[in-house]
Formats: structure tokens, sequence, C-alpha cells
């Protein structure tokens, strides 16, 4: 069964987006921000106020304005207690013990290996500060290509007459190899040999893809790239779940060669359509930064912070090392109940990039799985200790961290000095409070602070000094 898609199924995957995004965006991105902000130990700035009481653009600088720091301190100490002791991978029953023990050896090593603890710790970061974290399981492998030195002759003796190799070493297209093998064969004859070591030489250096780790993978989805259905109580219950990233050419050439069982037929399928991706790496578009109504959570948590955000910089076209596409991932249930994955882009909207069924039975449910530490009754989003929280923060902020300067100035604040200070009218004025010692006589005593003066009583004292 190819790749069959109607003309608007990526019109109706980049809707479900928007809604979703949309209802995200109107109900809980402007409250993330807000905690974001607060988590990263920043402050709105305070503007001034005119005549009218309306705000200025212009930043009111004559008041204190900082944050405690409390929410980050707690957001900190609770992912390091839910992060501190990783997940205890074991497999037990079975008639043979021993294939217990390989089992919990062989996920012991997955868990490793595909690097699963730092996803973790990203998805309880992401669930104590906001209130949900998610997280998706796919299969994956990952390769490196190694250069191997390979002699052709061994005490006189040909030993290595691969046509593929050869070519390889020449660094010959993958096509032209192919093409090669199909025609002459997979083997080179001793003639073919001799007559490439009178031109190389008896030895030579064949580039080989090793596998370094294949399985299940876990990774952690920003907050903001995932969507559901709106008013789902948990994302197993929304219909559909879409995941937007973005990918280079690599991976688009890489997903050209998976492949899945069909259902119906029992063939091989190739899951992406070649005609759909060589149409949309024809177009070279540039990732969709757009501001606005739909602008991107990310970018919201950049410019809350004071950093910039995609559209006040963009890196240069002609700096990059590989081209940039924007993937949309839909996992939605067909007809049949069958779980069924399909990738598109905004970019190209002719037809859908690849479609293929889940490689593995989850029983109905999906590949994502939602983190929620205080689950709430009527939404998938629960709530988090620093959501929560973060009103009793803006109210000791506001009284302790947001002090004018004049009305700073007029505390009296009250000290008892040591013994040691024995200058009864020695004073020094400090950046918030007063330094006076008394006599030896009150050392005991507590009295208050003379007020500080302010910049213009000082200027114009230095200038009847002066005078």
């Amino acid at each position: 069964m190819a790749v069959v898609s109607p003309i608007n199924a990526v019109s109706e995957i980049i809707m479900r987006r928007d809604e979703s995004k949309k209802w995200l965006r109107f109900n809980y991105w402007d409250e993330w921000v807000e905690t974001w902000r607060m988590i990263k130990c920043r402050t709105k700035p305070i503007r001034k106020i005119d005549s009218a009481g309306k705000e200025m653009e212009e930043e009111d600088k004559s008041r204190t304005n900082v944050e405690s720091g409390l929410a980050n301190l707690i957001f900190r100490k609770n992912v390091a207690r839910l992060s501190a002791q990783p997940y205890t991978l074991r497999v037990r029953g079975g008639s043979d013990p021993s294939r217990a023990a390989r089992l919990s050896a062989l996920l012991g090593q997955q868990y490793d290996q595909s690097q699963e603890r730092a996803e973790d710790v990203r998805v309880r970061m992401a669930a104590e500060a906001l209130g949900i974290g998610v997280s998706k399981l796919y299969w994956d492998f990952v390769s490196r290509t190694m250069v191997f030195r390979k002699a052709v002759l061994k005490e006189g003796k040909v030993v290595m007459n691969s046509r593929e190799a050869f070519m390889q070493s020449r660094q010959a297209p993958d096509a032209e190899i192919q093409q090669a093998v199909e025609e002459y064969g997979a083997n080179m004859t001793d003639e073919e040999v001799q007559e490439f070591m009178g031109k190389s030489g008896t030895e030579i250096t064949v580039p080989q893809s090793v596998q370094k780790y294949e399985g299940p993978r876990v990774k952690a989805c920003f907050p903001g790239d995932v969507y559901w259905e709106p008013f789902a109580r948990t994302l197993r219950q929304s219909s559909f779940i879409i995941e937007c990233y973005r990918e280079t050419d690599l991976w688009l050439k890489k997903m050209l060669g998976l492949k899945y069982k069909d259902p119906e037929t029992g063939e091989q399928t190739p899951a992406f359509d070649p005609d759909a991706v060589a149409g949309l790496m024809r177009l070279d578009p540039e990732p969709v930064v757009i501001k606005g109504e739909f602008q991107e959570l990310k970018d919201l948590f950049r410019t809350a912070i004071g950093r910039q955000d995609q559209v006040q910089y963009q890196f240069p076209r002609n700096l990059r090392v590989r081209k940039l596409y924007d993937i949309l991932e839909e996992h939605k249930q067909d007809d049949d109940g069958r779980m069924w994955i399909t990738w598109c882009s905004e970019n190209y909207r002719d037809k859908v990039l690849g479609k293929m069924p889940y490689p593995f039975e989850f029983y109905g449910d999906t590949a994502f799985t939602d983190e929620v530490p205080l689950p709430d009754l009527n939404d998938a989003i629960g709530d988090s200790t620093p959501r929560l929280l973060r009103f009793m923060f803006q109210l000791f902020n506001l009284q302790h961290c947001r002090i004018s300067i004049t009305s700073r100035n007029s505390f009296a604040d009250t000290f008892l000095l040591p013994r040691p200070w024995n200058s009864p009218r020695t004073y020094w004025s400090a950046a918030i409070c007063g330094l006076a010692a008394i006599p030896e006589a009150m050392e005991r005593t507590s009295f208050p602070i003379p007020r500080r003066q302010s910049p213009r009583e000082r200027w114009s004292a230095g200038q009847a000094s002066c005078n």
C-alpha cells in the first residue's frame, strides 16, 4: 500500500495545529511566560506613569526592580529530587532465570546508550515549571562513518576484489557504484585488480558506516512544540497529537530508506514518498518564522528574559551547514483503531511526505507520554509549584524588592554597635543605611540612624561649603 494522501490532508493537519496552538496561547502560554520569567530571576521593567495615569515607554529607574530568586530555588530542588535516582529496569518471571537477567542487562544498556537520563531530566523540568512534561518514544539507530585501511594483496595473493570497496575508495557516488555492481558484478577480475594496483597501490582506504546503537529512544518534547485536542483531560484521550520540529536534508534522505510492513498486503512498503521529498527539497524553504498571534512559545520565553527571538536575529543563510525544514508529525487512529504517523511540511502542501503505522503495539495508546506531578481534574495540564506560588512571589517582590529610592532614603534602622567604636560623632553614610558610632556609656543602647541626605541636599551642601 503506497503512500496515498488527499489533496487537503496537509491543510487539515496544519489547521488542527493552529487551533490547538490558539487554545494553548489564550489559556496557558501567558501564564507559562510569567512563570518562566520568575524562574530565570527576571522581572518586567517598571514604566513611568504620565499625568493621565498611563504607562510611558521610558523605564522608571528610580525604583529597585529585582526578583527574589525563591522560585528558582524551589524549582531546582524539586527537579533534583525527582530525577535523583534513575529507573530500576528489571525483568522477572519466565522458566529460564538467565533470560530475565539478560533482558534486564539489555534494557539497562539501551537506557544508557540512548542517553535517556538527560531526556528524563528535561521532561521533569517542564513538568515542574509548567505543569506538564511530554516525552516521545521512537525507534532509531545511531551510526558513524569510519575509514578502514584494507590490503589488496597478502603473501602475493589477491585478498580484496570487492568492486564496491574499490569504488568507495575513489569516492564514487552511490548511484554509480550500484550501477557498476549491477552491470559488471560484485567482484572484480584479477586483470582489473592488477590495473587498479598499478594506479593506486596495494592498499585502499574504505569509508564504512558503523552502527553504534539501534533500539528505542526517548525524546523530551518542548511543551510549545506539542499540540493536542483542546479540553482533552489527558494526552491519551486526545484524538490527535501533533509535534513540530526542524530537520535537515540528511534526515529527509535517511527517512527515504524507512520501510514498514503493510498490514493489508504484508509487503515491505516505503514510508516516505520520494516525489514529495524531492519537491520539498527543491523548494529550499526558509523555516517559518511568524511574529504575531501564533508566535512560538520558545520566542516568548526568550523575549521574557531579555534575549533575542528568531525574528530579531536570524542566522545568515549562507553560513548554514545544512538546509532546515519545518516538519509536522501527526499521530492519530484510523477507522480500524490502528495508530498511524503522518509527516508533512508547512512549506510543501501538495501532499504528505510520508505515512506509516506504528511499528510496535501500544494497545491503542500513542508514543507520547505526559508527566503531570500535580494533576488537574478538568484538563491535561496540571498545576506546578512555581505557577501556584507566583502571586505570592510577586507580592513579596513588591514589598521587599521594588522600593523607591526616596522612600528608602527616609528609612530609620536601629543598630547596636560593639565596644571598639569610641568616637561619639563619627558618621558614615552607606548606600542603603547609615553607620554611626556612640559613646561607651551608650554601648548597649539602641538608637535610630539619621536620615540619609538626598542628592539635591548634598549638592546644595557642597555648593555652600565651596562658597
